[in-house]
């Protein structure tokens, strides 16, 4: 919290957006759009560290940085689009050709050891140590997409498609891509057989088989970069080496391939409505910095390696519980549910037939793509149980400090007796409700996360006082000590993060209302006379309440990010 006091940073944005398209009506049915786009985003940015800050008490000094960066961005496309009825037939198609160019640049200045805080982010001019940067990037993206439907009698429903693409980021060998999709739909609500069922309102199955592509990595990241390094010897001597990342010329598009099965339906006049979906995602040639032996004289490569699969169920319903001419209440929720594993990383297999895990990158084939990776924690050893800790894998503990699990049993602790936890949650959902009653409006959204395993540095590491020896506050925790021996966290001592570390994960599960809002509508027998057509008076607050166990700012963001603010809002609309 000390830097919400001792660190300003004030950041300007400007996005401007020019959009000019012209339409051309060739024949019936078939029309012709020429849209071009221009978009221009800036940012200026300036942070101040005083020497009271959280980066000020290593240096006992303040630091700034200044920042200026733009960014334009201009798209051509041209659509060639066929739309016509042929009795109970209807076709329609759109031809694309896409072309889009991005450029940014970036210069930044940082200084620290700044003598003093009297002039703020203007005292960079004196600073010890002032380091400029300057960089540029360009990533170019052109598109051909063909996408043809096809419905009979709003029946039945086909639709084609296919897009290639080709990326500027990419390795020289592999630039391009191709992705084809297929969706199938069927409406039963229309078939004569479902009339009979006098309550439904709304049936239709849906079924697709596709894929997409991504290309979600910076420019010139198929390629090898430099580092530079000064020297001073009369003067200032500056050289280059190569940099950390090796070039990858066969590095291409990653490649997420999807069957998606679902039912929309709706009963009673669709008071009640909703969806159903179940999808199955495998995603191969991940885009992934690959972590590689230092001795090749590289650390990391850009690479395409593996496949990962995604399951998951998305339900969505909506219901009129209440509906009169003073009365009116609706409901909503959504459930969500992913499950994902590694299907394969190298293709190299081992003497038992199966593939090599990666515990470098913590990635283990059958186990989600991000998981902790811990020993299994049985409590704390006490002072009655010296004769068993000289017979456990933990033979030079003592009294007070965490007990491991030997979960092989072989009287040593190692990465064998390790289990691995997921980072991700069981599920999520959300409910909402929305309500008028005469001239008063209700509405609330509630978002909920369950499941969800995180680790809390505030727990175990000392830059956010985790540690005996922290000089940053920490969270007060039950120790254990001889007086105390119920304690369930280990005894104090000046190795915290390497004790606690062990169990300084927490369920980050929480519930969050999300949004709430009241309003009140004057009638218009009131807002008449003063010529008016409408006068709501309301109130909506964001981010009221959480519940969570979770002890942090946020179970959502990293433990060094600002928690997120509570927004209160009074207003008036009117109209006239």
């Amino acid at each position: 919290m000390v830097d919400l006091q001792e660190k300003t940073s004030i950041q300007k944005n400007r996005n401007d957006l020019v959009n000019i398209f012209f339409d051309f009506a060739i024949y019936k049915g078939l029309s012709f759009r020429v849209n071009a786009s221009r978009r221009s985003w800036n940012l200026q940015g300036e942070t101040y560290n005083t020497a009271n800050s959280k980066a000020g008490s290593y240096t006992g000094m303040g630091s700034a940085t200044i920042k200026n960066q733009n960014e334009n961005e201009w798209t051509l496309d041209n659509i060639l689009s066929y739309d016509n009825l042929f009795g109970k037939h209807h076709v329609s198609g759109t031809l694309i050709q896409s072309w889009n160019e991005r450029n940014q640049h970036t210069n930044q200045m940082s200084g620290s050891y700044i003598p003093n805080d009297l002039l703020g982010i203007y005292g960079i001019e004196a600073a010890e140590k002032v380091i400029s940067t300057v960089n540029a990037s360009q990533r170019r993206l052109i598109s051909t997409a063909l996408r043809m439907q096809y419905d009979y009698a709003s029946k039945y429903y086909v639709t084609l498609s296919g897009r290639r693409d080709g990326s500027s980021v990419f390795g020289a060998e592999n630039k391009w891509g191709f992705f084809p999709a297929m969706a199938l739909g069927w409406n039963l609500y229309r078939e004569e057989f479902m009339e009979s069922v006098e309550q439904l309102t709304n049936l239709k199955l849906r079924a697709s088989y596709g894929s997409v592509g991504n290309e979600a990595i910076s420019p010139y990241g198929s390629i090898a970069s430099a580092d530079q390094w000064d020297y001073y010897t009369s003067g200032r001597l500056s050289g280059y080496t190569p940099g950390s990342v090796l070039s990858n010329p066969k590095l291409k598009w990653e490649t997420s391939t999807t069957l998606n099965l679902a039912v929309d339906f709706g009963f009673f006049n669709n008071r009640l409505s909703g969806t159903v979906e179940w999808y199955k995602t495998n995603t191969k040639d991940l885009l992934v910095d690959r972590s590689i032996s230092s001795v090749t004289g590289y650390s990391t490569i850009k690479d395409n390696i593996g496949e990962i699969q995604n399951k998951g169920l998305e339900i969505q319903l909506e219901g009129t519980v209440v509906q009169s001419r003073n009365l009116n209440i609706q409901l909503g929720m959504t459930f969500s549910r992913n499950r994902n594993k590694i299907l394969k990383l190298f293709g190299n297999l081992d003497g038992d037939g199966k593939e090599d895990d990666y515990p470098l990158n913590n990635w283990f084939i059958g186990q989600p793509i991000s998981v902790y990776k811990k020993y299994e924690t049985a409590g704390i050893w006490q002072e009655n149980e010296v004769d068993q800790i000289a017979e456990s894998a933990q033979p030079n503990t003592k009294p007070g400090d965490i007990k491991i699990v030997d979960r092989n049993g072989d009287g040593k602790l190692d990465d064998d007796d390790k289990i691995l936890v997921s980072k991700f949650p069981k599920w999520n959902g959300s409910f909402n409700i929305s309500a008028t009653y005469r001239n008063v409006d209700f509405s609330m959204d509630i978002y909920t996360v369950q499941g969800i395993t995180k680790y809390n540095p505030f727990l175990a590491e000392y830059d956010y006082g985790g540690n005996m020896r922290a000089v940053f506050n920490g969270i007060k925790v039950d120790y254990w000590t001889p007086e105390n021996p119920t304690g369930n966290f280990p005894r104090p001592t000046t190795n915290g993060a390497l004790e606690m570390g062990h169990i300084a994960y927490e369920d980050a599960s929480y519930i969050r209302l999300q949004n709430l809002t009241i309003g009140y509508t004057l009638p218009t027998r009131w807002t008449s006379k003063a010529r008016l057509s409408n006068l709501r008076i309301y109130f909506t607050g964001q981010n009221l309440l959480i519940f969570t166990d979770f002890q942090s700012y946020s179970p959502e963001l990293a433990a060094d990010q600002y928690p997120e603010a509570c927004t209160i809002t009074f207003g008036l609309q009117v109209g006239f």
